[in-house]
């Protein structure tokens, strides 16, 4: 996986469990906003992801076809569709439970820590299950929902916490715009283990044939709020682009310098007088592609803080 996904998804994690001790208190608005724009990074990896594995299973079959569609490469193919169908599974019974959430981003969810339709129960069954399925071709892949005594995130100060089980840990007392953002995390960690899992069959038929059919501008900011007269520090990049591809970025029409990775490295000072409260950057991403010269642009949030 993509390590500035890994990091946006251990962001996330850190995020929730940060949490915990104060599950019962109505989030602040800058926790508030700090979970929407998660929320918006994660849906967007997600979708990323989702397209890269219809990608990655229509470039193999196409593949087998050059091939001859000879058995054994067929049986590959087979498992690869397999791996793709179990992961849709189980995140379109995430997407359920998030739908199923009630409509106001501050509310709390039930202190029995259930959830609209379903167990938590049953969602940490499915998501334990589905680590087990993808372990035969991800030897690595750990549990996907532990209750608090085997959850190692869980700091000694938050002890309390380790009798607590998968889905008090989850969902206990949560907002429902901590929830949802839970139940997009819990995703992108099966969309990743999906990538990885996908790699074997790939190389089974004749090398990695992965082709992404979406390109698509991403952003990860060092910190999603700044303070007034402070410098806002960004990564702006493509999902998907070669190293010797040439890039030209801007952010808000200033250009960002470019290094050899493909990465613009955005910084800005926020203006000592910038009233707090949300905020927004404008990216833009130059370059050719398929003959054509294209440009993709993106809107980035983030939070100014109250001196």
């Amino acid at each position: 996986m993509n390590p500035t996904w890994s990091a946006i998804i251990r962001r996330g994690s850190g995020l929730l469990l940060a949490g915990l001790s104060a599950c019962q208190a109505a989030p602040s608005a800058a926790e508030l906003a700090r979970y929407q724009s998660l929320e918006q990074t994660l849906t967007l990896l997600n979708q990323q992801s989702r397209h890269q594995a219809r990608s990655t299973l229509a470039n193999l079959t196409e593949q087998v076809k050059r091939n001859g569609w000879q058995p054994r490469d067929v049986a590959v193919l087979r498992e690869a569709e397999a791996i793709r169908t179990r992961t849709d599974s189980l995140a379109g019974y995430l997407g359920q439970l998030r739908q199923q959430l009630p409509s106001d981003p501050v509310s709390s969810l039930p202190e029995s820590a259930g959830l609209p339709g379903a167990s938590a129960d049953t969602l940490q069954q499915r998501l334990n299950a589905y680590a087990r399925y993808i372990r035969r071709f991800v030897p690595d892949a750990a549990p996907l929902a532990l209750d608090g005594a085997d959850d190692v995130r869980i700091s000694p100060a938050l002890k309390a916490l380790r009798a607590w089980r998968y889905g008090e840990v989850a969902f206990k007392g949560a907002t429902v715009t901590a929830a949802r953002t839970t139940l997009l995390r819990q995703e992108a960690e099966v969309r990743r283990l999906e990538r990885a899992a996908l790699q074997l069959p790939s190389q089974k038929v004749g090398g990695p044939v992965i082709v992404f059919d979406k390109i698509a501008p991403m952003a990860v900011p060092l910190a999603d709020e700044v303070g007034a007269g402070e410098t806002y520090r960004a990564s702006l990049f493509l999902t998907t682009s070669a190293p010797t591809r040439r890039l030209t970025m801007q952010a808000d029409s200033r250009p960002v310098p470019v290094g050899p990775d493909g990465r613009g490295q955005v910084a800005f000072v926020v203006p000592a007088a910038t009233a707090p409260g949300p905020a927004a950057w404008e990216g833009r991403i130059q370059g050719g592609f398929r003959g054509q010269d294209t440009t993709f642009t993106l809107r980035v949030p983030y939070t100014i803080l109250p001196k």
